[in-house]
């Protein structure tokens, strides 16, 4: 719809008529397609928010995850894998590595000198 940039902080300064409506009609778009994303539950909490940009600001306050628990969760994860003995070690190895790769999405890169060590010291 090309409108997501209703989101982002508008550019001060003096705009002309045209614009002005065009941004106006934009917003209400924007308003409209998230009132229809939202759940029943919900929806009504957030279908008063005068603008885009406060009902996306309003929605990533309450529901948007942060990178830092996430990350967090995921650093919980691998430091407390614990491999058993009744299934194979390359499916418990292949389950660290790809803990390892998400952390790295969050720009957490481990040694693989590291990685090797915690899979050997992991060992049932």
């Amino acid at each position: 719809m090309h409108c997501y940039f209703i989101v982002k902080p508008r550019p001060l300064g003096p705009h002309i008529a045209e614009d002005e409506q065009w941004f106006i009609d934009t917003d209400t778009t924007f308003n409209g397609a998230m009132n229809s994303m939202l759940g029943d539950s919900i929806v009504d909490t957030y279908v008063t928010t005068t603008s885009g940009k406060e009902m996306w600001d309003a929605l990533e306050a309450k529901y948007g995850a942060s990178d830092a628990d996430s990350e967090l969760y995921i650093m919980e994860q691998f430091h407390d894998y614990i491999m058993v003995e009744d299934r194979y070690v390359v499916e418990q190895a292949h389950d660290i590595r790809t803990l390892v790769k998400e952390l790295e999405n969050f720009d957490c890169v481990l040694p693989e000198n590291f990685v090797a060590g915690c899979i050997i010291a992991k060992l049932p």
